[in-house]
């Protein structure tokens, strides 16, 4: 997927890997594209996040997947 598949304020599942944290999975809210591969989401606690967009998977608004 690329960052223009994700709506703004769309409800996102992440599931990425960070170089000093390892595997990192959390659900956040699309912020809006960074690049032309990566998405700007802000999680439930408020933090910014700056991601590939092929680590994101869509959720429905019950937050199972679509």
């Amino acid at each position: 997927m690329v960052p223009s598949d994700f709506p703004r304020e769309t409800l996102v599942q992440v599931e990425t890997c960070d170089h000093e944290q390892g595997e990192l999975a959390f659900r956040a809210r699309v912020v809006g594209p960074s690049s032309a591969s990566h998405l700007r989401v802000r999680a439930d606690d408020g933090l910014i996040f700056i991601v590939p967009a092929a680590d994101c998977r869509l959720l429905c608004r019950e937050g199972s997947p679509t």
